[in-house]
């Protein structure tokens, strides 16, 4: 596209299409435009490489957030930028009265352990962390207001919502997927 729009520029073209607007020079360009934008659009993905993490390779999907916001519209990156992949099973055997099923399922889908992941909640704006996913409501009560991005932090705080759950993981939204709304 930048090579396009330096041509554009340079050879006075667009300013002549102003003029003419259906001469065939003009169509041409619109046309080839439009090609570039569409391309661009359904593609979705960024032409810097450096946008993406690199195990995605280079044709992934552009995430916000160093790839911690996979639904890409993270106006923040609360718990930065950097990719912090954890084992589940390590993460669920921390304890917190939970059965090893559930955790590992509620983990996979709401981060697919990674201590860092971020999504931001519309329209509310609200954010959910970590390996647990924890809504920033929860953070003044179990972080000390901090967004609980360590896996120890975010850790007792899940631990804490699932024991105001009546130890279910009810809270969760993904505990209907995982068939553990009622149990622990």
């Amino acid at each position: 596209m930048i090579i396009i729009e330096s041509a554009l520029v340079n050879s006075g073209s667009a300013f002549k299409c102003f003029k003419k607007r259906n001469s065939k020079l003009c169509i041409k360009m619109k046309l080839v435009i439009l090609a570039a934008l569409a391309l661009g659009v359904m593609a979705g993905t960024s032409p810097n490489p450096a946008d993406y993490p690199a195990e995605l390779g280079s044709n992934a999907t552009f995430n916000t957030c160093g790839g911690n916001c996979p639904s890409n519209d993270c106006a923040a990156c609360p718990c930065g930028e950097t990719r912090a992949p954890q084992n589940i099973e390590t993460v669920c055997a921390m304890g917190g009265g939970w059965s090893a099923a559930c955790c590992h399922c509620i983990v996979t889908h709401e981060s697919g352990g990674n201590a860092h992941s971020t999504n931001q909640n519309h329209p509310s704006g609200s954010y959910d962390v970590g390996v647990w996913q924890i809504n920033h409501v929860n953070w003044a009560g179990c972080s000390g207001g901090a967004a609980p991005c360590t896996v120890a932090a975010n850790h007792a705080c899940a631990v804490k919502i699932f024991a105001a759950a009546g130890h279910t993981w009810r809270p969760w939204s993904t505990c209907s997927v995982c068939g553990c709304c009622s149990k622990a």
